[in-house]
């Protein structure tokens, strides 16, 4: 449950960023929790 939460978090600061690192996070859910 906390991947899933902090993926959330994760995918809208991103969101902000670029599409790119968004779609790193779904792509990857190992990948979202080390760039956050």
């Amino acid at each position: 449950v906390g991947h899933k939460y902090s993926k959330k978090i994760a995918r809208s600061v991103y969101y902000r960023n670029g599409r790119e690192h968004d779609i790193v996070c779904n792509y990857n859910e190992t990948a979202d929790s080390t760039y956050f």
